[in-house]
């Protein structure tokens, strides 16, 4: 058959994107860059942004920060990246104003989808070999209105984007 071969497959390393095994172990530090920010409008600003990771006292806990400039103001925002359980890939992570939520590594990529009142959050980080780290957020406003077989609605209100790398 056309899908079946006797030829073996080459065992191919990426040179670009980590094995799951080295995360976050091998990307803690500091990382620059812009954080794009659009809406359906189109982009609505590039903010200079600062993110770091660093391991805490307990061995299943890692720090990391985001920072930029919002007016004339510095705003940072802290969180703590609890293992859960590492080998399936399970996080959790919590930040400085009560929120909590869980994360799960997929391919060397970390997501999170969380929502609160009405808002719902995606987010994805993914380190690369490259010493880049890609940050994406899309941040949805829930509808009061329900779709066909009950569904739940919202829109897309917000994308940001960035690639940052390491300093």
């Amino acid at each position: 058959s056309v899908w079946q071969s006797n030829i073996e497959k080459e065992n191919r390393v990426d040179d670009e994107f980590p094995t799951p095994i080295a995360f976050p172990y091998n990307f803690l530090g500091n990382y620059s860059g812009n954080l794009n920010i659009s809406d359906n409008t189109g982009s609505i600003s590039n903010v200079p942004t600062e993110f770091s990771i660093s391991k805490s006292n307990d061995q299943d806990v890692f720090i990391y920060q985001f920072s930029f400039i919002q007016g004339k103001e510095k705003i940072i925002n802290k969180y703590m990246l609890h293992i859960i359980d590492e080998n399936n890939g399970y996080y959790a992570i919590s930040d400085d104003k009560g929120l909590e939520f869980m994360a799960t590594l997929i391919k060397d990529t970390l997501y999170c989808t969380y929502d609160t009142k009405d808002t719902i959050m995606f987010t994805s980080f993914q380190f690369t070999n490259e010493g880049k780290l890609r940050f994406n957020i899309i941040i949805s406003k829930k509808s009061k209105n329900k779709g066909k077989g009950d569904t739940n609605l919202s829109n897309v209100v917000q994308v940001q984007n960035a690639v940052l790398s390491k300093i």
